[in-house]
């Protein structure tokens, strides 16, 4: 199957979103499935995937200007079937 892999976060300064960055690293495998669209329940940062898996979802769009393209290629991924997975 073809992952989206990504692992827990620290924050530099260590007090910089303390819910967001707790709700990232305290999920569940069974979480990461259930809240995918909420959020990226990967932090981007943290992403890693084979290029077979970058390439044929198009990369990143730098279309427009302030354009989510890392929350539209995780889209993506999902859309394609893709799973979620943490290290």
């Amino acid at each position: 199957e073809e992952y989206l892999v990504g692992s827990r976060v620290t924050r530099l300064p260590e007090d910089a979103q303390p819910r967001h960055t707790a709700w990232l690293n305290g999920m569940s495998d069974e979480q990461l499935y259930l809240q995918q669209y909420c959020e990226s329940t990967l932090s981007m940062v943290t992403w890693f995937c084979a290029r077979s898996i970058f390439d044929r979802l198009g990369g990143f769009s730098e279309v427009g200007r302030g354009d989510p393209e890392d929350l539209q290629f995780f889209y993506r991924h999902l859309d394609a079937g893709g799973k979620l997975a943490r290290a």
